[in-house]
């Protein structure tokens, strides 16, 4: 036997002891017959002598065997004949058993006993069962290694999209100040196509306050006014950020147009335009308006010399770092983007109350968009002034600053490997610089990220921000390769711990259908024999045991529920399960009621029915999940990915179909057997079932539409 499997058996020993006593009459009462309290003997446990009524020492030996096991378990964690993790059990239910008084509260229930304060001694022995299932639980509770994988996997994603965003804030700084009379040319056109802005917002606010008694006509074409200086903030948010066209010029021939020419964010730069070859522009150092980020006939995001363009070149310097394709590591927000995407906001709600002829409440949200709108000017003020007012040892600065997220990436580097080697990951034996093994997910590039970031560092502190910017941009696309390997083991982890659910669920239902099919036999056969003559104390308790084992079924699906439910990526299959249990317990009230007609026996084939459903679209998400390959990375939620649908949706709208078919056939049966009169109680309970079951389907319907 195993240690865990011994130590579950005495402590199982100690619940039913305690659990026995608290079954007493009234909560302790001693049982009649009881024999009176035999002497204490040597060896007790401290206190048994103190108990005096049978209960009392019936109590007390449950203390005892308590005891023993504490000083059995203190001796086992001292061994050294257990491994580590048991240890480590051991002490957590020790520790949990000082917490909780176990000891205590069972010295205090013997007191009660003796003095017959059955109540309160019940309520002792209560707790004395609850705080031994814990116990159990912490003994025996097998831990899933990928469990603590994913743990550990996710807690290092969180902290690489941490150090991307400072390592990128640090790229927007390097190029910032490694072209400052630029940047500050591209901080001054921006400062005027915000106060254009202004201009133009208050305008609108005062056409609104005119239109507002002229009808929805002229409100409209406000609405239209509105619409076109939304566009413009939109796409000058988009250029403070880094992200789309970098100016609000037209460009002319060889990319000359001038900041702030022509409305806010006109004109996008064709790939390739602007002065010299592609991509030849320095970190930062393209005149707005020339080219899109990425653009260039280098690599991306690998520029400045060799005719390499930058991502986000020109205007505020971009967003180095990317590497060309979609990315969910977050980028630190440039001083008045959130402003500017907030009034842009403002702006397209009260362009839609325009459209409605809701002129007030247009008229609120235009003066929220002008606050806005003062606000982002405010901070791309204070940013050019501070640009503008840098200190000479401003390089020295940044080059501590990248010291810092070059410790922190070294840091994490350390403790993923030994994470990996402690808990047995993928490539866990790797060490630091992957010998005697694969490095873990993201490890190899989370060390090539700090290598880059010290060598950032030695350029800044050489004065050479274009060549430091150029290895910040590198550690930052390796930072976004580490948390790609990480998504990618965490997808694979959860595939398998999806497809071992599919499996559990699967030979659950099974288990429920083989012990259902007898029951409809016998619930058949039963009813003949009513049909035939009156039911003898033989058919009476076998018809009781139908209802027992139905009942005992219903119990079965809640757990299978609790299961989808914690899950929670499903939304027929949950319902279904939830009206399977509902109908277990009502074909047990009916049998009760000694109901086991046609209705009642048609409903026991609808619940066959429903579990051979169900096992089918288990068998299909299986086979899907064994034919497919692995799931790619989702960018939607960064700190999150979802994790895919328990069931297809194909398997679920099967399973609604199937669901709505069941209302039909069970609607018709109880037709066919509805009295004449007034319905019988448990026959109302069934049309008041029949009408929810109904009401089910509809909602299901509604939240299959919503998630697809």
């Amino acid at each position: 036997m195993s240690l865990a499997r011994h130590l579950q058996v005495m402590f199982a020993v100690a619940v039913l002891a305690a659990w026995a006593i608290a079954q007493g009459p009234n909560a302790g009462q001693p049982p009649a017959g009881d024999a009176a309290a035999p002497a204490a003997q040597p060896g007790d446990a401290p206190g048994d002598a103190d108990a005096k009524s049978p209960l009392a020492i019936r109590q007390a030996r449950v203390r005892q065997l308590v005891g023993d096991l504490r000083k059995k378990f203190d001796e086992l964690a001292k061994s050294n004949a257990i491994e580590p993790e048991q240890r480590e059990r051991i002490y957590a239910a020790l520790a949990e058993a000082e917490k909780s008084g176990l000891e205590s509260t069972i010295a205090e229930v013997v007191k009660s006993l003796n003095e017959s304060e059955f109540t309160t001694a019940g309520k002792g022995q209560e707790k004395i069962v609850a705080d031994i299932k814990v116990l159990i639980k912490i003994l025996t509770e097998d831990k899933d290694e990928r469990d603590e994988e994913m743990r550990r996997l996710e807690e290092q994603a969180r902290q690489i999209r941490e150090l991307i965003k400072e390592e990128k804030e640090q790229v927007r700084e390097t190029n910032k100040v490694s072209e400052k009379d630029k940047t500050l040319n591209s901080l001054e056109a921006q400062i005027k196509a915000v106060e254009e802005l202004i201009r133009r917002e208050k305008e609108i606010v005062d056409r609104t306050a005119k239109a507002r008694g002229a009808g929805i006509q002229q409100l409209g074409k406000v609405a239209d006014e509105q619409r076109d200086v939304r566009g413009d903030t939109e796409k000058l948010a988009r250029e403070v950020s880094g992200d789309g066209a970098s100016s609000s010029a037209e460009p002319k021939p060889g990319g000359e147009g001038k900041p702030g020419e022509g409305k806010p964010g006109e004109g996008e730069a064709k790939p390739g335009e602007g002065e010299g070859k592609p991509g030849e522009g320095k970190p930062g150092g393209g005149k707005p308006g020339e080219g899109k980020p990425g653009e260039g006939s280098g690599k991306p995001g690998e520029g400045g010399e060799g005719g390499e363009g930058k991502p986000g070149e020109g205007g505020m310097g971009g967003e180095g770092g990317q590497s060309g394709g979609k990315s969910d590591s977050p980028t630190p927000d440039a001083p008045g983007q959130k402003p500017l995407e907030k009034a842009a906001e403002h702006q397209k709600t009260a362009e839609g109350n325009l459209g409605k002829g809701k002129g007030k409440a247009a008229e609120v949200d235009e003066q929220e968009a002008v606050a806005e709108l003062e606000r982002a000017k405010n901070e791309l003020q204070k940013e050019r002034d501070r640009i503008a007012s840098l200190p000479p040892e401003a390089f020295e600065n940044m080059a501590q600053k990248q010291d810092q997220t070059a410790d922190k990436t070294g840091d994490l580097s350390k403790q993923m490997a030994k994470d990996a080697q402690a808990g047995g990951s993928q490539g866990g034996q790797g060490g630091e610089g992957g010998e005697g093994g694969e490095s873990p997910p993201g490890q190899q590039k989370v060390q090539d990220a700090q290598k880059q970031m010290q060598q950032a560092s030695g350029g800044l502190r050489r004065k050479e921000p274009k060549q430091a910017s150029k290895k910040q941009e590198q550690a930052v696309r390796d930072l976004e390769q580490a948390l790609d390997e990480i998504k990618k083991r965490l997808a694979q982890l959860r595939q398998e711990m999806q497809q071992e659910r599919l499996a559990a669920l699967e030979a659950h239902f099974r288990q429920m259908l083989e012990i259902q099919k007898p029951v409809t036999i016998t619930t058949a056969a039963m009813d003949r024999i009513r049909l035939e003559r009156q039911w003898r104390r033989p058919e009476i308790i076998a018809v009781g045991k139908l209802s027992q084992t139905e009942r005992e079924l219903s119990q079965m699906a809640q757990k299978g529920l609790d299961i989808i439910v914690e899950d929670g990526t499903s939304v027929v299959f949950p319902r279904v399960v939830e009206q399977l249990r509902d109908d277990l317990t009502s074909v047990a009230n009916l049998i009760d009621a000694k109901t086991t007609g046609s209705y009642t026996q048609a409903m026991q084939r609808e619940i066959e029915a429903t579990l051979k459903e169900l096992i089918e679209a288990l068998e299909q998400a299986q086979r899907q999940n064994e034919n497919s390959d692995q799931p790619p990375p989702s960018d939607s939620d960064p700190s999150e990915p979802p994790e895919p649908p328990l069931l297809p949706n194909s398997a679920e709208l099967k399973l609604l179909k199937a669901a709505q078919l069941r209302v039909n056939r069970r609607t018709k049966s109880f037709d066919d057997i509805r009295p004449d009169g007034e319905l019988e109680p448990v026959l109302r309970e069934e049309v008041r079932r029949i009408a929810k079951q109904q009401d089910n389907v509809a909602e299901m319907t509604q939240a299959m539409v919503e998630r697809n």
